[in-house]
């Protein structure tokens, strides 16, 4: 009885009472041959052919059986490769310089599929092929795909070609104003050359966000962006007045800036700011009212009290020290208000004060309380008018010392009205020579009135 093949791949059944005791000499072999070939690969060459059809020998080793087809060389034309009409699956490797030529794979006279680049697995019930699954492009282009899922990103994108590309700037834009979307600042567009509106390219920031550049998608690709949802889409913002953290609200790390008439302390880079050096300090820049900084001073230097720009405690300027801190918040317009103040001694914020030289001008003697709270005064001529200047508002205590050296001549003092003395009667100044007279005053309505004491005479 004569020997026949299997369907699919052509293996032989022995025929009852054939070969006897011959059978492992040649027929096992070929078997075995056959059956291994399932793991083999076959290399086939499509240079310059138009069709192509698998080797199938019944028996012997064909490309039929071989496991995994190999295509390769630089298309010519559109090639069609027949399979056998058979069952059978075949592991496939794309390898070939497709150009704008396809290979179609398939049972002859069947239906097949359009083999893209790289590998997949293709499946035939003998009439038609399909697809199981496509798991590498290489680095061919792609065709004959209608939709196109990929997971996770797509990168080394070349820059599109009015006219030719299938998907461009221009008719991405055209398909967005086809949808109606509204044109209002805000609205989400993906146009480059539609700037009519508040469009996501627009939204992107180049500096921190994502990369503008198509060659180089690894960089920054962080996406920042900003949308406005109109009202009436039905979006309410939420009020978040008394809501409460649940977490720490953490500041940035404390940043420095250098003295000067005028310190950006709005623009700085944190909430905490060390300032350094010794120029007197008038005034800060604006920002909006409520913003809050701590300011650290490591050095010596005046802080200049305004009334409106910059509202220190006691309405007096204040001299810093190392280590000193304070509490400053925007009233908006460029002016502050000093909240708190803490000197590094742990002493009130009342000035150490320095000796103020006040001399006689013409009989006049003006006594600035907003540059400290000592002042002395060599007698070289009687004093007939007296301003003091610049006291704490009415409810807060301002106090200052004043010592009057002799010059060896009697001299006299009109005192103003607002200064009052104990019974009435203003003390009678030393005359020797060099020594001193000291007076002490303070007030608690604004300046309308100055307490006087005498603290020593003839020192």
């Amino acid at each position: 009885m004569t020997s026949s093949p299997t369907t699919n791949t052509g293996l032989e059944k022995q025929g009852s009472g054939d070969n006897i005791s011959t059978w492992g000499t040649t027929n096992l072999n070929r078997l075995f041959d056959k059956v291994d070939g399932y793991r083999g690969r076959a290399s086939i060459n499509l240079a310059g052919l138009s069709s192509y059809t698998l080797t199938s020998v019944n028996y012997l080793t064909d490309e039929r059986s071989k496991g995994i087809l190999v295509f390769t060389g630089i298309l010519t034309s559109n090639v069609q490769v027949n399979l056998p009409n058979v069952d059978g699956n075949w592991d496939v490797d794309n390898q070939c310089s497709m150009g704008s030529f396809t290979i179609t794979l398939g049972p002859l006279g069947g239906a097949g599929v359009s083999l893209l680049p790289g590998t997949a697995r293709i499946y035939s019930d003998g009439s038609t092929a399909k697809y199981i699954r496509q798991t590498d492009f290489g680095n061919n282009p792609i065709t004959g795909v209608t939709t196109l899922a990929v997971a996770g990103k797509i990168s080394g994108v070349a820059t599109g070609s009015a006219g030719t590309d299938a998907v461009n700037v221009a008719q991405m834009g055209a398909a967005i104003a086809s949808a109606a979307l509204p044109a209002t600042s805000g609205t989400v567009l993906n146009s480059i050359v539609d700037t009519s509106a508040g469009f996501l390219d627009s939204k992107i920031t180049g500096a921190t966000g994502v990369s503008l550049s198509t060659i180089n998608p690894g960089a920054n690709e962080n996406l920042q962006i900003a949308v406005n949802v109109p009202a009436a889409l039905g979006y309410t913002p939420a009020n978040k007045a008394g809501d409460t953290l649940t977490g720490a609200l953490n500041s940035a790390a404390p940043v420095a800036i250098a003295s000067a008439s005028s310190v950006a302390i709005g623009a700085a880079a944190s909430n905490e700011i060390t300032i350094s050096g010794t120029t007197t300090i008038t005034s800060f820049d604006a920002i909006a009212a409520g913003a809050e900084r701590i300011v650290t001073f490591s050095g010596a230097l005046t802080l200049t009290h305004n009334a409106t720009s910059l509202i220190l405690p006691g309405a007096a300027n204040i001299t810093t020290a190392a280590g000193d801190v304070a509490w400053f918040v925007s009233l908006g317009s460029g002016n502050w208000r000093c909240l708190n103040y803490m000197r590094a001694s742990g002493q009130p914020v009342s000035p150490v004060d320095t000796a103020i030289s006040a001399a006689i001008s013409a009989g006049a003697v003006t006594l600035n309380l907003a540059s400290g709270g000592l002042f002395y005064t060599s007698l070289n001529a009687n004093i007939t008018s007296i301003t003091i200047s610049t006291p704490a508002a009415s409810g807060l205590v301002s106090s200052f010392t004043w010592e009057l050296i002799a010059d060896g001549t009697a001299r006299s003092i009109t005192w103003p009205a607002s200064v009052k003395w104990d019974g009435g009667v203003a003390p009678t100044l030393t005359s020797t020579n060099t020594k001193k007279d000291v007076f002490t005053f303070y007030t608690r309505d604004g300046g309308s009135t100055y307490m006087g004491f005498v603290s020593g005479q003839s020192k």
